[in-house]
């Protein structure tokens, strides 16, 4: 496990190579050089790995949408993904945020229903 402070310097010095900067939301962005970092450095093998637990996008559903496909495409050839695994990927992302979104749908309609 790196130490802290030196995740940063390791992002840094990836910026040359991979100096995307993708903003999806107000105040929220991803790095290219932070995700290419996660999957040789810290083994994140999914999207959902990168977006969930080594960025920001948590916050916002929308967010992780717009960011999927193009983190995807920056992971897949640093994890030799060809178009099939990069598009499931893709796909496993926004099925887990379409059922959190029924999830929460179903709770405030049960919310709604004693008021």
């Amino acid at each position: 496990t790196p130490l802290p402070g030196t995740r940063a310097d390791a992002i840094a010095k990836l910026r040359g190579a991979h100096p995307a900067l993708l903003s999806v939301g107000e105040g929220i962005e991803i790095a290219e050089a932070a995700v290419v970092h996660a999957a040789r450095a810290e083994r994140a093998r999914h999207l959902e790995d990168v977006l969930l637990r080594r960025s920001r996008l948590w916050l916002d559903g929308d967010a992780m949408r717009r960011a999927a496909e193009p983190v995807a495409e920056w992971m897949a050839p640093h994890l030799g993904w060809v178009n099939a695994a990069r598009g499931r990927e893709v796909r496993a992302v926004r099925d887990m945020l379409a059922e959190e979104d029924s999830i929460i749908e179903a709770a405030a309609a049960v919310g709604g229903e004693g008021s």
